[in-house]
């Protein structure tokens, strides 16, 4: 195992040894059929360079692939690096407040007040208009229940996210 230290992290990762090998002729069907002598059917062969692994250097480490299984070994460098990508091919990243969003606020704003999850969610049902099985003990009213909570769970993380890059952290 290697370490790399960057900003102050340690990351370990595995090293692997160059493969190591010889170029080798070897025989390769080509898919025709010849008659022997004896009136039996044979594969016509041809001779064929191809290159065959014996083994691994114990010495050579394969440093292209050490390079990329250090920056998978820390995500922080992937999102970093793709962040740059993006900027450099389509700008920086802009978020918006869309009509959704500005909605979700309300539920954000009870939630912050303490209001309990159920309450919440009600509101969203009531307000949004959604329709909810009459049987309040049926599964297909428990099951469309969790479905609006998770949904507004989303929207709620979501609208943070949008509202953190957009006025700083809301903690």
């Amino acid at each position: 195992m290697n370490k790399i230290n960057k900003m102050n992290k340690v990351v370990l990762v595995k090293a692997y040894f160059v493969p190591v090998g010889e170029n080798k002729i070897v025989k390769v069907p080509t898919g025709e059929k010849k008659r022997g002598l004896l009136g039996g059917a044979s594969d016509v062969m041809k001779d064929e360079k191809k290159w065959v692994q014996s083994g691994f250097s114990d010495r050579w480490v394969d440093t292209g692939r050490l390079e990329k299984d250090f920056q998978m070994a820390d995500p922080e460098i992937v999102v970093q690096e793709f962040r740059q990508e993006y900027a450099k091919n389509f700008g920086v990243y802009h978020p918006r407040l869309t009509p959704l969003m500005v909605n979700t606020t309300y539920y954000m704003r009870l939630q912050r007040a303490g209001k309990p999850w159920n309450y919440i969610v009600g509101e969203f049902i009531r307000l949004n208009k959604f329709k909810l099985p009459r049987d309040q003990n049926s599964e297909d009213y428990k099951v469309t229940w969790r479905l609006y909570s998770k949904r507004l769970r989303k929207n709620i993380e979501r609208s943070e996210k949008v509202l953190s890059a957009l006025v700083g952290d809301m903690k």
